[in-house]
């Protein structure tokens, strides 16, 4: 939401990006992680020497890496989930 806001081209191709890499990769914590981190990198380049997004990107990137400290731990074990689509379709149509 606050790169749609600070970059909307940039916001909506990575939103883009994010939604076909959920349904191709099936988990999000990595999806999260490497996106925020080429946002990043491509918004810093888009606006060189700005330090006021170098700062936001930098933020970001550390808050999402820590709001995901545990995935990164089941990732790194092998345990991390992956979304399964059919069990999300078929809940809706349970009764």
């Amino acid at each position: 939401g606050a790169l749609i806001a600070l970059e909307p081209a940039l916001g909506l191709v990575v939103l883009a990006v994010a939604v076909v890499l959920i349904a191709l990769i099936r988990i999000v914590s990595i999806v999260s992680i490497l996106g925020t981190l080429a946002a990043v990198i491509v918004l810093i380049a888009l606006n060189p020497g700005n330090g006021a997004y170098v700062f936001f990107g930098v933020c970001a990137l550390v808050m999402v890496v820590y709001a995901h400290r545990e995935n990164i731990v089941r990732l790194k074990n092998g345990t991390e989930r992956r979304l399964d689509f059919k069990a999300i379709l078929n809940k809706g149509k349970r009764k």
